[in-house]
């Protein structure tokens, strides 16, 4: 567990808490290792309204293409607005020759790519759950702090209304006592009256 960080999270928090959990993912079950890795915590919508999440970590989900939809390395904004002057003033390492040969046939030229993919997310995946943690762990104290806001808002709002209550309570009684006093003394001044009569 981690504790005595809600109030400033920080990127350290984060770090250690992405490397726990990827170190538990990484190990098999059957060694103690888990399959899956989710996170609760609290998302801030507004001031005055906050809701629970879930959101699955990993393994990470893979959003489907549409139906009919193939996965393309070209760019349709980048093909429409090239031209003679866009291939001259390119600073790609494709030569113009080459260029025109993958417009007029993509598979044509093939790309080597380095790192290898798998590299690449050895080296991505945990700084992209350590940003998501450290994502969530913001957005619950900042949900945090809006109910505390609201509770003293509220509090304060319940407060004002005790003391209004209370004063004219206190007010009440204070008029009642000198009411009282006023009768006596009137009913005191009667009796002395019919006195001396």
């Amino acid at each position: 567990t981690w504790e005595g960080s809600t109030d400033h999270p920080d990127v350290t928090i984060a770090e250690k808490i992405s490397d726990t959990l990827m170190d538990a993912y990484m190990t098999p079950e059957a060694e103690g290792g888990v399959s899956e890795l989710y996170i609760v915590f609290t998302e801030f919508i507004n001031m005055v309204r906050q809701k629970v999440r879930t959101l699955r970590m990993l393994p990470v989900e893979l959003v489907p293409l549409k139906d009919g939809e193939e996965f393309s390395m070209h760019r349709p904004d980048y093909e429409a607005a090239s031209g003679p002057s866009a291939a001259l003033s390119s600073t790609s390492a494709v030569s113009a020759r080459e260029e025109a040969v993958s417009r007029s046939n993509p598979e044509a030229v093939e790309y080597c790519f380095e790192p290898s993919p798998d590299e690449v997310l050895d080296a991505v995946l945990p700084k992209y759950i350590q940003s998501r943690i450290h994502e969530c762990l913001l957005t619950s104290a900042a949900s945090e702090t809006a109910s505390r806001q609201n509770a003293m808002h509220t509090a304060t709002d319940n407060a004002r209304n005790l003391v209004d209550d209370l004063t004219r309570k206190l007010n009440a009684s204070r008029q009642a006592s000198i009411t009282q006093e006023l009768t006596e003394i009137i009913g005191s001044a009667d009796a002395l009256n019919n006195e001396e009569d």
